[in-house]
């Protein structure tokens, strides 16, 4: 109920902004860690390893992103079955 409250008494730009601010910290502090994972395993000086977190640095970045897509369309779905009372 907070969230239907949210989208009837505020403006949209301010409700979408502060649903999506959440998603945005999220991956920021998964790039941290991925900067962090790298800067450690940059101190065994193999260039080996430094390219296998670089190579999968984007693919974890692109199944977050589709997780993040999926959980989202996942949300107006359930949103839309329970107005729906189904």
């Amino acid at each position: 109920m907070e969230y239907e409250k949210l989208f009837k008494t505020q403006p949209v730009w301010k409700s979408i902004f502060s649903m999506a601010v959440p998603t945005v910290i999220s991956i920021f502090v998964m790039i941290l860690y991925n900067l962090a994972d790298l800067f450690f395993i940059a101190q065994t000086g193999d260039e080996k390893m430094i390219a296998g977190v670089s190579v999968v640095t984007p693919l974890f970045s692109m199944a977050a992103s589709i997780a993040t897509m999926l959980g989202s369309g996942g949300s107006a779905l359930i949103a839309r079955a329970l107005g729906a009372k189904k």
